[in-house]
């Protein structure tokens, strides 16, 4: 199979899952839309599955042509006052997996070339599209390698503040030298506007809209309540937000494991809601939107809530020593803690919202939840919209240096040892309020006992706030996420490393992590 062929059967696979997506969205809308509103909706869908045929036919894929025309005459014969959705979403799913079947065949180079050697060149006629299509890996690749020019360009600047430093100091300092040193400094700070140029449109070039996710949620819930006998809606806002396609798949696995849990734990059967003076159906809220600079994606069920006593007996039954008013966020996600007496194929087995957390902090996010019994749960997932760079808080702690991301951080105050210091209880007061401080020193055991002077950087995450002290803090600077080892990757309090214009490592801070971590017993020197 030559280049064109395979460039032609790459642009006709996403095309036509793009169409799926779109023909399956609609269809799911479909069934939460009053009787009297849904024949445009039906327009739409066939518009998508006669241009899905008509470009099967033109690549001479005669079985997808016949699969488009049958799903065609089942939307003819769809009853709009009570849609039977099923054969349609099967129809549906039986075209991705042939897609995806030739798709893979194209991507061998002896296999099935019997199956695609009638791909043809798309007429000349044709107009040419203003977007191209790049695979994710040259994507990322590009990604990466603006990383790296980042990191290049800070130890380049490094080194010409040093530069200037020390000519500055010597004694035979000249004019020239002077006029020297100001031309590379000029050059430097052009050079950082372009590259800053680069990488902002680079990284946009990997921003998706998560609305690329809600359709497969819709999906999800749809078979889930069919499997549990229940009633269930999904509405969705902001899928226009956007967030890089890393933490996108991220967000994809959590949300649906979360919309899973909520048809599944939360939601209740027709009966039981009606009992209550709810509706039978019941609804799962998703909206999307950016602030102060995280993507904040809000999850809200009108289900039954949490059952904090049945996860107190869960936790014991798991040999956990809890008490009666133990937090509902620490059972939560506790690995292994499940309220559901049996376990069926869309179960989480008690792993999966542990897992969601852990993966959200070693990105740089967070998780929160609140719940109320009969009223419903509301999980808050947050991320940054960049998964490989971004601008942290570089403190100095003793004689190790740290990077704090900035999100989390509202507030920085100097500690003066006086009357405003930390409190033997190991707090403060701030804002009007008590503010409990973790010494990073005393934590990551480089000092045996906290300070009473030198800086307080305010974090908020898991839905607390906490001062983490910390003997200087030098300023903001962009920088390259870099994942943890496997073998440190387990560390409390830290979610990452990077590299520093002087070329020396150094860890980045876990906000969320140090939120949470016990206080260490208050010894103030």
């Amino acid at each position: 199979m030559n280049d064109l062929t395979k460039e032609l059967l790459e642009d006709y696979r996403l095309e036509s899952r793009e169409r799926i997506d779109r023909v399956e969205d609609g269809l799911l809308t479909l069934a939460g839309t009053a009787a009297a509103a849904r024949q445009p909706l039906v327009l739409k869908i066939r518009l998508e599955l006669h241009t899905l045929k008509g470009n099967s036919g033109m690549m001479g894929f005669d079985d997808l042509q016949a699969q488009a025309h049958e799903l065609e005459d089942e939307i003819e014969r769809l009853d709009l006052e009570r849609p039977d959705l099923g054969p349609l979403l099967t129809g549906l799913d039986r075209m991705r997996a042939r897609i995806e079947e030739l798709a893979e065949l194209g991507s061998q180079p002896e296999a099935g070339d019997a199956d695609i050697d009638r791909i043809t060149a798309k007429e000349s006629g044709q107009s040419v599209r203003d977007s191209v299509r790049v695979p994710a890996d040259k994507l990322d690749g590009l990604v990466d390698a603006v990383a790296e020019t980042l990191i290049a360009r800070n130890r380049l600047t490094s080194n010409v503040q040093l530069g200037l430093d020390l000519d500055a100091a010597d004694d035979d300092y000249s004019t020239s030298s002077a006029r020297t040193w100001s031309q590379v400094e000029e050059a430097l700070h052009s050079l950082s506007k372009e590259l800053e140029a680069i990488q902002e449109q680079t990284l946009r070039l990997r921003m998706i809209p998560l609305s690329t996710l809600f359709g497969k949620l819709k999906r999800i819930v749809h078979d889930e309540a069919l499997k549990s006998g229940k009633e269930v809606r999904l509405s969705t806002a902001g899928g226009e937000t956007t967030v890089d396609k890393a933490l996108a798949d991220f967000a994809g696995d959590a949300l649906g494991h979360l919309v899973r849990n909520a048809v599944n734990h939360g939601i209740e059967t027709p009966e039981q809601r009606q009992r209550s003076g709810k509706p039978s159906c019941g609804t799962i809220h998703l909206t999307a939107a950016v602030v102060s600079g995280m993507v904040e994606i809000d999850l809200l069920d009108d289900g039954a809530g949490i059952d904090h006593s049945a996860l107190l007996r869960a936790a014991r039954r798991k040999g956990l020593e809890v008490g009666d008013d133990e937090d509902l966020r620490s059972l939560v996600f506790q690995t292994g803690i499940s309220t559901k007496a049996r376990t069926d194929l869309s179960a989480g087995r008690g792993v999966g919202l542990a897992a969601v957390r852990d993966s959200a902090h070693l990105l740089g996010g967070s998780i929160e939840l609140t719940s109320e019994k009969d009223t419903g749960t509301h999980f808050r997932l947050r991320l940054p919209t960049q998964a490989s760079i971004t601008r942290a808080l570089l403190v100095r702690v003793d004689s190790e240096r740290y990077a704090l991301p900035v999100m989390p951080v509202i507030d920085t105050l100097a500690l003066d040892g006086g009357s405003d210091g930390p409190t033997a209880a190991g707090q403060m007061d701030w804002r009007g309020r008590p503010l409990d401080l973790l010494d990073l020193g005393q934590s990551f055991g480089t000092s045996k006992s906290g300070r009473r002077q030198g800086y307080v950087v305010v974090v908020a995450a898991e839905g607390s706030e906490r001062g983490l002290i910390v003997d200087e803090i030098e300023g903001i600077q962009q920088i390259v996420v870099k994942q943890l080892d496997r073998l440190v990757s387990g560390a409390k309090g830290i979610s990452g490393s990077t590299i520093l214009g002087d070329g020396r490592v150094v860890m980045i801070l876990d906000a969320a992590d140090l939120a949470t971590l016990p206080l260490p017993v208050a010894q103030l020197s």
